[in-house]
């Protein structure tokens, strides 16, 4: 039964994978995705700002790890921002996630255990997946780091003689820091990992040598963490606007134990989506840490002593740094795309749950069950994320907007006249596209169209209704609309 159960499951994920693949490139090669608000931020710093400018303060109240944003710069500036240049790198990022995260998933778990692919479904069946899988935007990035914490810890665990594989373990622990802001949150547990396994397993006491190659990756990823820290990071933990703008997300420094409750549950159900599978695995993701956590602490040395056991050990470890950031006031949890680090380390936490079923006889069945559910639950939701999204009630104009501006700038360009536009080509952000100290978001939000070219520039102008623009002094003639409907004035 385990055996066809096993080759059912394996044929699901790999449809899941091709279909995943499958649509992430139509929406790279095909304009069927309009860039939204939090893309046109930083498509506007990428296209109006120099690879040097990148380096410093970012425009709109903008964050994005300056190592990636430079690589960023360079792929889409490479094809003038085109629409498929911009949602290029992060589909490049997302796939790398599913790659990675299919092998780790292999070599963490024997293959006849069914409730292994858990682990990849938890990651690509996550909101944060799904929703910025091919946007401009650094999230998946965040995600593909905290897959290769894992393969860090598992090839420092492993020690095997493999120099190419160990040249890439130290160079990735310098590199990794400067790509995501949460990369040295899930790298500082993989250290401590180590080092709790060296501590004590005194009877299979590594000699000298193996314990000098086990640390050396760690100084690599002290240096990297310490440059990432003056060139960027400084940067980040400065940003005051940004650091009020997630106020809502941080702790209640009044009530600190209840915020931790409500918005470390959050961190869990992120997994799901809706009341039904979103408590769902909030209350299985927090009876897994919890337990998990006592029998770290009752076991240590026994758990620690096995691969799998030092993958719960660090999966708590990176839960647990999670919640004291928390409670220090420099981590907001309980939004998904700021916590999906944490998503391959609940993973973990609920597959040892579900292996922990096991030792009970009469939790058996139930565990089948349950794995069942979550299982079909997360291959499902795989496909309704995606489908979704055109369904959405805003799509349509959406779409209509963004075909009808990219024409109206093409069509400037040849024509070299100025283009008049009102805020609601801005449908459906009007409000959160004009931040405190940002310019009319008609203007500036055009900008950040691929039909707007950067180096051949045309005049845009703000209005307020295109139905009373009176053209600007010294202009004739010029197209004026509300990014749907355009219409020519002027001689």
């Amino acid at each position: 039964m385990n055996v066809n159960l096993n080759k059912s499951a394996d044929v699901l994920v790999k449809v899941v994978i091709a279909f995943t693949l499958l649509i992430g490139a139509v929406m790279v090669v095909i304009p069927v995705r309009p860039f939204w608000v939090d893309e046109w931020f930083i498509i506007y710093n990428l296209k109006t700002k120099d690879a040097h400018a990148l380096w410093g303060p970012l425009a709109l109240m903008q964050q994005f790890p300056r190592a990636y944003i430079q690589l960023v710069k360079l792929v889409t500036s490479a094809f003038n921002y085109s629409y498929q240049a911009l949602r290029l790198p992060s589909l490049v990022t997302g796939s790398l996630v599913i790659l990675l995260g299919y092998k780790t998933m292999n070599r963490l778990y024997d293959k006849s255990r069914v409730e292994r692919y858990i682990f990849l479904l938890v990651l690509i069946a996550s909101a944060t997946f799904t929703e910025y899988f091919v946007q401009v935007k650094q999230y998946t990035m965040d995600m593909l780091m905290s897959v290769v914490a894992i393969w860090q810890l598992y090839e420092l665990l492993q020690l095997r003689q493999r120099w190419g594989v160990y040249v890439v373990l130290c160079l990735s622990c310098f590199i990794c820091p400067f790509f995501s802001y949460t990369y040295l949150i899930v790298a500082l547990p993989v250290f401590g990992t180590v080092m709790l396994r060296q501590l004590l397993m005194d009877k299979v006491a590594l000699p000298l040598r193996e314990k000098a190659r086990q640390w050396l990756p760690m100084v690599f990823a002290l240096a990297g963490g310490v440059v990432f820290y003056f060139i960027d990071g400084k940067q980040l933990m400065a940003d005051s606007p940004m650091h009020g703008f997630w106020s809502f997300l941080m702790v209640d420094t009044a009530h600190p134990l209840r915020s931790l409750m409500v918005n470390g549950y959050a961190v869990f159900a992120q997994v799901g989506a809706g009341d039904l599978f979103g408590n769902l695995f909030g209350v299985l993701g927090v009876v897994a840490f919890v337990a998990a956590c006592f029998q770290v602490v009752r076991r240590m040395k026994s758990i620690v002593a096995t691969l799998e056991g030092s993958m719960v050990v660090y999966s708590c470890g990176v839960l647990f740094g999670a919640f004291v950031l928390f409670l220090a006031g420099k981590l907001p949890l309980g939004t998904p795309r700021l916590n999906a680090f944490t998503l391959p380390s609940i993973a973990i936490l609920l597959i040892w749950l579900l292996q922990q079923m096991e030792g009970f006889k009469k939790w058996v069945k139930p565990k089948i069950v349950l794995t069942s559910i979550l299982f079909l639950w997360l291959f499902g939701n795989v496909f309704v994320q995606y489908f979704s999204y055109f369904l959405r009630p805003e799509y349509k104009l959406q779409m209509a907007i963004y075909t009808a501006t990219n024409k109206v700038l093409n069509d400037a360009k040849e024509q070299h006249l100025p283009v008049m536009i009102t805020r609601h080509v801005c449908y459906p952000y009007e409000v959160p596209a004009n931040p405190d100290g940002a310019p009319e978001p008609g203007v500036w939000m055009v900008k950040a169209f691929p039909g707007y070219d950067i180096h051949n520039t045309i005049q845009l102008y703000p209005i307020s209704d295109t139905s009373t623009a009176n053209l600007p002094n010294g202009v004739q003639k010029a197209f004026v609309g509300d990014g749907l409907v355009f219409r020519m004035v002027g001689m």
